[in-house]
């Protein structure tokens, strides 16, 4: 319906479900503010015990029904600030609870009409839905769980005290909060929802958007151990491969002009000898920012003939710090004319990928990784550390073997850098073509998903049985 809201990686794997997902399905999501939602139909608002009324509006085009909550507390947001601020704790668990309850409550719709029988989760998000129906005596139900980025758990990040905790029980009004949500002292929404899937399906259909990351999420992440978290690679959509004018004989010649032109928009100096590098993400330690933030001084000092374009929103305080540093550069004389900066949400154009000869991804994790497949299909090679998702396109890739050392994984960026930029003609060009070549089909993908599906409803009846019989107890 022309209707797009979406943010980062997250929001390119919730679309993948809506186009994509191999069976009938309910694509629930919170309205934002400035966003007209034509052809929605009113349905029977979710009015809560405490007065608190949502409305719910759908829109059935496909296989997949939308399901539209529109409350204050989710319409005060903005397509360029879609997720609640972490740094407020009231504010993020009233969300939280909110958006959870609403879920829960669609559960219970779903599973009475009869046409509810997973719930699938992605990320820590909605974590607490299934909570709030096992609070409520209500037969538990199957969860698959799909880790886009397991670092982010939905947690508060500091110790909380007994009245802390009771401030947030009240806040969420679920019962028992604690019991599911304690992890060392901290609120954790992801904590809930593993411990969740460990008691009512034996730790089994979670899975992350790649082989690596789902074997690194294993072994790095303490929340996982013990489990085997499977790997269900993100496909790309042939239907968005860029046409390239000419086919591939015609790729040189049309990064070239594209070059030109963005140069132009940008306020760089148009030069057609110049190596443009790009870094597309958000900004934040886990994403490498701040050694973005240091990269680029020196690399523009040490190339004269080196242009960057750096864009995204800011994630975190590195995020913070490397906007503060970067925005002063690119204000500099005459690194202005090398260097553009935008510390926000920006929208890239495909001319701004194809004029790039680079990209750059330094992510200290990086679960799958879109970034560097949508600049390969550009014609542009990446630099970027060999981790998770990342090196599936050509490249120059290195390996961190000291994390907690700056000095070397910076030296290691630095030097990935030195490499691509010595590059010679008929090599790189090599590098670009492969990347045109790469391919991610769909099918892989909707099987592993069926296979997903198919592994957590073989425990609906155990858990059926199980709620039967705890009813007949009390």
């Amino acid at each position: 319906e022309g209707i797009k809201v979406v943010a980062g990686g997250l929001g390119n794997v919730a679309a993948l479900y809506v186009e994509r997902l191999p069976c009938p399905g309910k694509f629930v999501f919170a309205k934002v503010g400035g966003v007209e939602y034509t052809n929605f139909t009113p349905s029977r608002s979710i009015v809560f015990a405490d007065g608190t009324v949502v409305k719910v509006s759908t829109l059935k085009p496909a296989h997949v029904e939308f399901i539209a909550l529109d409350h204050e507390m989710f319409t005060f947001r903005t397509k360029s600030n879609i997720y609640p601020d972490g740094r407020d704790p009231e504010a993020f668990v009233a969300f939280k609870s909110l958006w959870n309850r609403c879920v829960a409550e669609l559960l219970v719709r779903g599973r009475a009409a009869g046409d509810v029988d997973v719930y699938h989760a992605l990320d820590f998000h909605g974590g607490l839905a299934p909570l709030y129906l096992e609070a409520s005596g209500l037969p538990p139900i199957p969860v698959a769980l799909t880790l886009h980025n397991a670092l982010y758990q939905g947690s508060l990040l500091e110790t909380l005290d007994a009245a802390e905790w009771r401030k947030i029980e009240a806040g969420l009004q679920l019962r028992n909060a604690r019991r599911y949500l304690d992890s060392e002292g901290d609120f954790n929404m992801l904590a809930a929802l593993v411990d969740y899937i460990r008691r009512h399906q034996k730790g089994e259909g979670i899975v992350g958007v790649s082989h690596q990351y789902g074997e690194q999420v294993s072994v790095d992440i303490a929340l996982f151990k013990g489990l085997r978290v499977g790997g269900h690679p993100n496909p790309m959509l042939e239907e968005k491969r860029p046409t390239i004018p000419g086919g591939a004989a015609g790729l040189i010649a049309h990064k070239a002009a594209c070059k030109a032109r963005v140069q132009a928009e940008l306020g760089l100096e148009v030069d057609a000898s110049a190596v443009l590098i790009s870094f597309v993400g958000r900004w934040a330690f886990e994403k490498g920012i701040d050694l973005i933030a240091e990269a680029v001084l020196a690399v523009l000092e040490a190339y004269s003939n080196v242009q960057f374009y750096v864009v995204g929103p800011i994630g975190d305080e590195a995020g913070q710090y490397a906007a503060t540093r970067l925005c002063a550069l690119s204000r500099v004389e005459p690194l202005n004319k090398r260097l553009f900066v935008r510390a926000e949400f920006f929208r890239v154009t495909e001319e701004m990928r194809f004029a790039a000869d680079f990209t750059i991804c330094p992510s200290r994790t990086e679960p799958f990784g879109y970034v560097d497949v949508e600049y390969a299909w550009h014609g542009c090679p990446t630099i970027g550390n060999l981790v998770g998702g990342l090196g599936k396109v050509p490249g120059v890739y290195y390996q961190i073997l000291e994390p907690g050392d700056h000095r070397h994984v910076l030296g290691q960026l630095l030097r990935a850098i030195d490499v691509a930029l010595s590059m010679d003609a008929p090599t790189l060009v090599a590098a670009v073509r492969a990347g045109l070549d790469t391919s991610f089909p769909i099918e892989p993908w909707a099987s592993a998903l069926d296979d997903q599906y198919r592994q957590v409803l073989a425990f609906a009846e155990p858990m059926r049985a199980r709620a039967a019989a705890a009813a007949e107890l009390s």
